[in-house]
């Protein structure tokens, strides 16, 4: 919708001007539709822009614009370009009717109102004065004005302070003229408006405050990894320590496995002995030609011996032999009538109470 104003100066025929300006200070741009700013008004910067996020670039060059921007009370224009940012800005006219217009208006630079865009470096002569241009990729980079027009040792100084561009571009530049025809220059000129300071003090406040957090976030990191890394080294201790302890087990243990094997031998070695003066005895209580032993077994005190007895041989009487044997107890018989054979198992000590015939199939 029109302001009132607008809408005033449309009715009276005023709207369909095109006014080019080298001074906001008065009252030229009123009633114009089109307001083309003399170079000496404009401050120009350009910006690389080509690592920035789709979605963060409307945000990021405000802020970059806000903290260039010569005065808390500048307005200024944009262009993007294969990446780069170019920017002009300019002092807010004094005055609410030239503010108002000017804010309305559709406001073009001075500097773009040539057709020599190419790659390479011009000296524009404008309505006030003349500019150095150093165009490169399609995207105006450097920018200096002059009031009066310079001499080679001024455009000298002034190429020597360019970085980043080729050589072959930075030549003596040629000389363009400034002309309205050349209004509508192919490029989508975007208008900061009249809140890039609030806006971009407020997004700077935003950006301070979401830096800190990561800064708090990362000391938060470090921190928890100071003591993760100090409670893994005290569960190192503590495996290394489990290790120690298991590797003593185990030696223990081998040396019980030795020390039981060590015993075994002896035992063996024991029992070698108590056999034979076992059988010795068996030989003097068991008459000759009654039974023949089988096996005898000894394991600790007890005394396991397979009988072949003969004809008329019966458990009562086995026990009777075995009782009169010395270092005898609590003997016991088991017939195995299968093989016609009797086991007889015992303790070994001194003789116990009375046995009793026992038969197993």
């Amino acid at each position: 919708m029109k302001s009132p104003f607008r809408q005033l100066l449309t009715r009276f025929g005023y709207q369909n001007k095109r006014r080019l300006v080298t001074d906001l200070s008065g009252e030229a741009i009123l009633g114009a539709r089109d307001v083309i700013l003399g170079r000496n008004l404009l401050h120009f910067s350009s910006f690389d822009m080509r690592g920035v996020p789709a979605k963060l670039l409307a945000s990021a060059i405000r802020l970059r614009i806000g903290a260039w921007a010569p005065s808390p009370q500048s307005d200024a224009i944009y262009a993007i370009r294969n990446g780069w940012v170019m920017v002009w800005c300019w002092d807010k006219p004094v005055g609410d009717l030239t503010a108002s217009a000017l804010a309305e208006a559709t406001v073009v630079p001075e500097c773009l109102l040539h057709e020599h865009r190419q790659d390479g470096t011009y000296l524009l002569a404008c309505r006030s004065g003349f500019e150095a241009q150093i165009w490169h990729e399609g995207v105006l980079k450097y920018s200096r004005w002059w009031s009066v027009e310079p001499d080679a040792q001024d455009v000298t100084r002034f190429l020597r302070g360019v970085s980043g561009i080729p050589a072959d571009i930075l030549r003596v530049p040629s000389k363009v003229q400034a002309s309205e025809e050349q209004f509508h220059t192919g490029f989508k000129l975007i208008r900061l408006g009249d809140a890039i300071r609030v806006v971009s003090t407020f997004e700077f406040a935003i950006y301070v405050l979401a830096y800190a957090c990561m800064v708090a976030a990362l000391a938060f990191s470090l921190n928890r990894k100071w003591v993760l890394d100090k409670e893994v080294a005290a569960l190192e201790e503590q495996v290394d320590q489990a290790s120690a302890s298991v590797r003593s087990l185990v030696k223990s243990q081998e040396a019980a496995v030795a020390a039981n094997a060590q015993l075994t031998q002896l035992r063996e070695l024991y029992r070698q002995p108590l056999k034979v003066a076992i059988l010795a005895d068996v030989a003097k209580v068991i008459p000759l030609g009654s039974a023949q032993v089988k096996i005898i077994q000894i394991d600790q005190d007890k005394l396991k011996i397979v009988l072949a007895p003969s004809e008329g041989v019966t458990s009562a009487k086995v026990i009777d032999w075995f009782n009169a044997m010395p270092g005898i107890k609590n003997v016991k018989v088991v017939s195995y009538e299968d093989t016609r054979q009797l086991g007889v198992f015992a303790d070994l000590g001194t003789n116990g109470a009375e046995n009793q015939p026992e038969v197993r199939s």
